[in-house]
C-alpha cells in the first residue's frame, strides 16, 4: 500500500496517511473549505469523511506527495479505491481523481448510478464502466484495478468484478494533484478507508479489503494474531477488536462485519478472502 486513510480526524482537519503505508505523512491530505467528520454514517471504525458543497476537497499537491513527488503516480500496475456513500442525485460525481490522461480516476455516473474507472498513459485514455450499484444514501466499497501485464483494467463492487476492459497503455506519472472529490465534479456525501495500491492487487485481496478492512482486522479472531481470520466457534469470536463480524458455523469462518451502519460485501465469499494483505 501507498497509503490509506481510515478518516478518523476532526472536521476541517488534515486526513492522515495510516502508519505502515511506504508514503508515509507525505501523503496527508490537506483539507480545503469544510470538509466534516460524520460519526453517524461510517464503515470502518467510528467516522468517515463528508462533502458537502463544490469547495470541500482532501488533495495532496504532487510536489509534496513523497519525497520524489511520484508515490501517488501510481505508475504501472495500480489499484485504488474507497467506501463511497453519495448523497447527491444522479450528476456525474469524481470521488478519486490524480488526472485520467496520463494518471487515473474513479468517479459515478450521471445517467446510471454506476461507477467508472479511467486509466490514462498520457496518450490514451480507457474508460471502464464498472456497472455496480452506487445509488444515494447507500454505502458501497468501489475499487479500480490496472493491471500492465494482462492489459487489463477492472472495477470492483463490493468485493467483486463488475466491469472489464482491455486498456490502452499503463497508468503514466502525472504531476497534477491528487485529490479525494473534485471542485468542478465534486462527490457529494461521505467517503471512508480509502487507499492506493502501486500493484495489482489480487481480486481475493480485493474482496479480503472490502470485507475485512485494509489491514484485516474487522474479519480478526483474534486481534493478537494478523492472520486468525478462521477457526471461530461463535460471533464472539469474530468480535473481539472491533465488535463486528458473525460466525459462520458450517465453516467456522468469521463472516465480516455486521453493525447497522455497514451493509458488508455480498459480492464475494469471506472463506476464499484469507489471502494475504497487499
Amino acid at each position: 500500500m501507498i497509503a490509506v486513510w481510515k478518516m478518523e480526524e476532526a472536521s476541517n482537519s488534515t486526513r492522515l496517511n495510516a502508519v505502515g503505508a511506504t508514503c508515509g505523512a507525505d501523503c496527508d491530505l490537506a483539507n480545503s473549505g469544510t470538509v466534516g467528520k460524520d460519526t453517524t454514517s461510517f464503515v470502518e471504525s467510528t467516522a468517515s469523511v463528508d462533502f458537502n458543497s463544490a469547495v470541500d476537497l482532501l488533495s495532496c499537491t504532487d510536489a509534496t506527495c513523497g519525497t520524489s513527488g511520484a508515490e501517488l503516480d501510481c505508475v504501472g500496475d495500480c489499484t485504488f479505491g474507497c467506501w463511497v456513500r453519495p448523497t447527491s442525485d444522479s450528476v456525474l460525481r469524481i470521488i478519486v481523481k490524480n488526472t485520467a490522461t496520463p494518471g487515473y480516476l474513479l468517479s459515478r455516473g450521471s445517467t446510471n448510478d454506476n461507477y467508472s474507472c479511467f486509466i490514462g498513459d498520457g496518450t490514451n485514455q480507457t474508460t471502464n464502466m464498472a456497472n455496480g450499484s452506487a445509488p444515494i444514501d447507500e454505502w458501497h466499497h468501489a475499487v479500480c484495478r490496472e493491471n500492465d501485464a494482462t492489459n487489463t483494467q477492472q472495477g470492483f463492487v463490493d468485493g467483486a468484478v463488475s466491469g472489464s476492459s482491455a486498456t490502452q497503455g499503463g497508468v503514466a506519472a502525472s504531476t497534477n494533484t491528487f485529490a479525494l472529490s473534485n471542485t468542478t465534479l465534486p462527490h457529494v456525501g461521505q467517503l471512508d478507508e480509502c487507499f492506493v495500491a502501486n500493484k495489482a492487487v489480487t481480486n481475493a485481496q480485493i474482496c479480503r479489503i472490502c470485507s475485512c478492512g485494509v489491514d484485516g482486522t474487522y474479519c480478526l479472531c483474534d486481534q493478537d494474531a494478523a492472520t486468525a481470520y478462521l477457526a471461530c466457534a461463535t460471533d464472539a469470536d469474530c468480535q473481539k477488536f472491533s465488535a463486528h463480524g458473525t460466525c459462520d458455523t458450517t465453516s467456522n469462518t468469521c463472516q465480516g462485519r455486521n453493525h447497522s451502519t455497514d451493509p458488508g460485501c455480498g459480492g464475494c465469499t469471506l472463506p476464499a478472502c484469507n489471502a494475504s494483505a497487499p
